[in-house]
């Protein structure tokens, strides 16, 4: 078993947090955005800016477009959506009335918290939220929504290249849940700037999929051995940073 030390903690809030987790209380927390941000070479940079030298986020249209998106379906969320647009929010809206399933027995943003003593770590957790779940009499299923250019993206998150709903799911299944299935609802995207102004304005297509990534045990267990390496690597750098760095002005 070892021993490392993270930039983040799990800090538990009984107000919030699932009781079952108050024991992770002040251990080492990590997500499965950093592992990917860290294992990218294009966001490593911003990975060691956010989280060793604690820079406020750079601000990326896509990811909050995405979140837009997300938030709009969330019927919890009440919030102007200013990235949308009257037929964004159509696309969405008719998407969800086809697909027929009620919100009322749906749980969005549901916290899971992962143990990775079983995959050789001390006291750290993998931390997540599924973006929408419910259970039928098959069991559970757990959906995740993303905005995507289909023609490009669709194939990654139907491989094993696209861990997080393995991960999710292994958790759940810990917690006592069956997992029907899991997969990914993409609404393709196309523009690249907020201006609306712009004919490159970013929108929904229309174009929107039920992308098919169905859980495996085995296969959450192997992603979750690829996340505690990396907590591993990052673990070290971070050792050098605090030994080395930490209390220096440091630019970039």
């Amino acid at each position: 078993m070892k021993k490392i030390h993270l930039p983040r903690k799990f800090k538990f809030d009984k107000g919030y947090h699932n009781p079952l987790y108050a024991k992770y209380d002040g251990w080492n927390r990590i997500s499965h955005s950093q592992v990917n941000s860290f294992n990218d070479e294009t966001y490593c940079p911003e990975y060691f800016g956010v989280y060793f030298l604690e820079e406020p986020r750079s601000s990326n249209i896509f990811a909050d477009f995405g979140s837009d998106v997300g938030d709009f379906i969330n019927p919890d969320e009440d919030r102007p959506f200013d990235l949308l647009s009257d037929n964004d929010k159509k696309i969405i809206t008719d998407y969800l009335a086809k697909e027929g399933i009620n919100p009322d027995i749906c749980t969005y943003e549901f916290e899971v918290l992962i143990d990775l003593e079983p995959f050789g770590l001390k006291q750290t957790v993998l931390q997540g939220f599924t973006d929408r779940q419910y259970e039928s009499d098959e069991g559970l299923h757990v959906c995740d929504f993303k905005t995507l250019n289909m023609s490009k993206k669709k194939s990654y998150y139907e491989s094993r290249d696209y861990k997080q709903l393995n991960i999710y799911g292994y958790g759940l299944e810990k917690l006592g849940y069956k997992i029907a299935d899991t997969y990914v609802v993409g609404f393709d995207r196309k523009g690249n700037t907020v201006d609306t102004d712009s004919k490159n304005v970013l929108r929904l297509s229309g174009l929107v999929e039920r992308i098919e990534n169905p859980y495996k045990r085995e296969n959450a267990e192997e992603d979750l051995k690829y996340v505690a390496d990396t907590c591993i690597k990052i673990s070290e750098y971070y050792k050098v940073y605090n030994k080395f760095l930490k209390d220096k002005k440091l630019t970039r």
